[in-house]
């Protein structure tokens, strides 16, 4: 195919490019909304999805005196409303996954990221998992306030009176 007719192309994408554009402008605004509510509620609670909303083929990382393999994993991204740089954020959180002899898999955490700051692609893929982080949210800080409501109507928190004998 030539050049020219690979550039027509490319001028086909362009109302396409401009429209997704926009649409997410217009969903990062309304993540910022969502996120500024919610801090607003004060929650203070960290929530992790347990599953990834986003998984990357297997890495590997090579010896660079063999060449042979000396590490692969395999990049996992959840949701994670949690506190980034003092602040509460709806984020992304990067793990990595590497399998071990064991069979057993192992995570390496290698950063978190707000999600209005992660690329177009996570965000989009992050949105229809949005819902399942604000009810498990809802779940956390109901079990929170239960066991504050246990440990202080069983008076739990209450020392008893002491007495110090001495100086006064």
């Amino acid at each position: 195919m030539s050049l020219k007719r690979l550039r027509s192309r490319l001028s086909e994408l362009q109302p396409i490019a401009a429209e997704l554009n926009k649409a997410s402008d217009a969903f990062t605004v309304e993540l910022k909304t969502l996120e500024a509510d919610l801090s607003t509620l004060n929650i203070g609670i960290e929530v992790e999805l347990p599953e990834p909303f986003y998984v990357e083929h297997a890495q590997h990382e090579y010896d660079q005196h063999s060449e042979e393999i000396s590490r692969s994993f395999v990049p996992e991204y959840r949701l994670v409303y949690g506190k980034i740089v003092n602040h509460w954020r709806i984020a992304v959180r990067c793990l990595e996954r590497e399998s071990v002899w064991n069979g057993k898999d192992r995570y390496v955490q290698t950063w978190d990221r707000p999600l209005v700051d992660a690329s177009r692609e996570l965000r989009i893929a992050a949105v229809e998992h949005i819902g399942t982080l604000i009810d498990a949210i809802a779940v956390a800080a109901k079990e929170k306030l239960a066991t504050v409501k246990k440990v202080t109507d069983d008076g739990q928190l209450t020392s008893p009176r002491v007495e110090l004998k001495g100086k006064s």
